[in-house]
């Protein structure tokens, strides 16, 4: 979880101002891929059958301390990347291409390399998708676009001030989380080798320790949401889902604090899986609802954050789900008391629905 946190950085470091001193170095890398579909469940056993070829263009930009926060995450690397994967004509998985923000840090660094991990989020087009009719055997990706993650190991060699050699290995999922399904996703590893120029000189800079002070205090936040959800049989309509959380924070440090609250939510799609699937409870508006017990933690990055949970039903009639559930979402802060978001509802690693929120800290 610490390695996510990171995916934020690239976005707030286009969101703040630029300051003259010290200069970050910008960094234009284009890395040949080869990889494959992993069979990761007997589910998509029949489409993980074969290799691919990608090509990643990447833009980087490493941070020296020029704002606050760089200093507090120890100067990461920050960036956007265009990811392409080449599937085979012939089968049922199509072409991708994947945006992607991306942040990570060195962990091993000499004076002419360094190894360096890195993890991103961002979109994904994939050509071909479910099709009850002409690609029924496609069960990974029934959507065109669909949410990513990405993760890379580089070992980074420089060969002068301005050419680096790059090879790693990497890891991408794709899926819509649950917007439609079938959606088990596509896990593609990867091997990579390429080549960076850097667009400015690397020159030398003295790392600063923060001295910002910062005054605990706790507060309340309140919040409403909403989304869309699709259930079994595919193809069928997308149901509303909307709800209300209330959580107190605790704020520890600039960057972090610990919440503990209430979730209730509303799932209008619970009324069609009562009937299909025989469920002896009464199909009511109240039976439609689910509360839950909070708590969780949220990481704070200027004014994006990353929100993850942890949730146990106190209330859930129908008990078509798991008895606990995550949380993980990103919030913008518009201003100091306002902000907006949205996040992800797992149970033990199956997408639940997105839902997307406003809300106000009192």
């Amino acid at each position: 979880m610490r390695i996510l946190i990171f995916s934020l950085l690239l976005c707030s470091s286009f969101l703040l101002k630029a300051q003259n001193s010290p200069r970050p170095t910008y960094t234009v890398t284009a890395r040949l891929h080869y990889g494959f579909i992993w069979n990761f469940s007997q589910d998509v056993s029949h489409l993980a059958n074969q290799h691919m070829p990608g090509f990643e263009l990447n833009f980087t930009k490493q941070t020296k301390g020029g704002k606050d926060w760089q200093r507090e995450y120890r100067y990461p690397q920050v960036g956007y990347s265009l990811l392409y994967f080449a599937f085979d004509p012939s089968k049922p998985v199509g072409n991708a291409l994947a945006a992607i923000i991306h942040a990570g840090k060195n962990f091993i660094k000499t004076k002419r390399s360094n190894l360096q991990w890195r993890t991103g989020l961002g979109l994904a087009y994939v050509e071909k998708r479910f099709n009850v009719e002409t690609n029924y055997t496609n069960n990974v990706i029934s959507e065109r676009i669909n949410f990513t993650l990405n993760g890379q190991i580089n070992y980074t060699y420089q060969i002068s001030s301005r050419l680096k050699l790059n090879f790693g290995i990497g890891l991408t999922h794709i899926s819509n989380g649950a917007l439609k399904r079938p959606n088990f996703g596509i896990n593609l590893p990867t091997i990579h080798a390429g080549i960076g120029i850097n667009i400015n000189d690397d020159g030398l800079y003295k790392k600063r320790d923060s001295v910002l002070t910062f005054k605990r205090k706790t507060h309340l936040y309140l919040s409403t949401f909403a989304g869309l959800k699709e259930v079994y049989p595919v193809n069928g309509p997308k149901y509303f889902l909307c709800g209300v959380n209330a959580y107190a924070e605790r704020r520890l440090n600039r960057k972090s604090g610990i919440n503990i609250g209430m979730d209730f939510s509303y799932d209008y799609s619970k009324a069609i899986e009562i009937v299909r699937d025989s469920i002896n409870v009464r199909n009511t508006f109240i039976n439609l609802n689910q509360v839950a017990i909070i708590a969780g933690h949220e990481l704070y990055l200027n004014k994006l954050s990353l929100l993850t949970q942890m949730g146990v039903y106190l209330f859930d009639p129908t008990h078509l789900s798991r008895t606990y559930y995550q949380k993980v979402g990103l919030k913008y802060y518009i201003s100091d008391k306002m902000f907006v978001g949205m996040a992800l509802k797992i149970h033990l690693g199956v997408a639940d629905w997105v839902e997307w929120g406003v809300g106000i800290k009192l």
